[in-house]
């Protein structure tokens, strides 16, 4: 066997090295990116499980007799005048609720939210929104605070189904008949 003969077996076993390296490096690059996005999906699921449960914390503490959100409790629930203090504090916890559904709507457009959650959270919006006080508070401030978002427009379009609803006929107990 010549020199020649044993530097082609060598370019062959280095040929047959290189692929089977390559092949080798495609199945760790293919589970690599299967195991990143099964633990996306996990830490999205967690994320989404946690803006849950602060929202229902939130909400918790708006409505509990017990709690520190006794001005909240007025300002939905009541047509009370509030006191200076009380329209600050509701204006803030509106603020801070209103932009839940901003940070939603914005991880939601970055594939971080599902749109299922997504339609959950738009859901529990409404129901405040019907509340003619939340709605006052949203065209005078909340709707200039987050000018900036596109979320006003999807707020304003819930808003003006909600006053459509109130206005049309089987909403006001109207018949048409005299």
């Amino acid at each position: 066997m010549t020199i020649q003969d044993l530097g082609s077996i060598g370019e062959l076993i280095a040929a047959v090295a290189t692929l089977a390296t390559l092949a080798y490096l495609a199945m760790q690059v293919k589970q690599a990116k299967r195991e990143f996005r099964e633990s996306s999906q996990r830490a999205r699921a967690e994320f989404t499980v946690g803006m849950g449960v602060r929202a229902a914390d939130q909400q918790l503490d708006w409505f509990s007799p017990e709690g520190p959100n006794r001005a909240m409790m007025k300002a939905l629930l009541t047509d009370e005048k509030l006191t200076r203090e009380e329209a600050w504090e509701f204006a803030v916890q509106m603020s801070i609720f209103i932009g839940g559904l901003v940070q939603s709507e914005q991880l939601h457009k970055q594939g971080l939210l599902d749109a299922e959650f997504l339609q959950t959270r738009r859901s529990i919006y409404r129901p405040y929104l019907a509340l003619p006080r939340v709605r006052k508070w949203w065209m005078r401030s909340g709707k200039q605070f987050y000018s900036h978002s596109e979320a006003v427009d999807l707020i304003d379009k819930m808003v003006e189904e909600i006053e459509t609803n109130e206005n049309s006929p089987s909403a006001t107990g109207t018949t048409g008949e005299g």
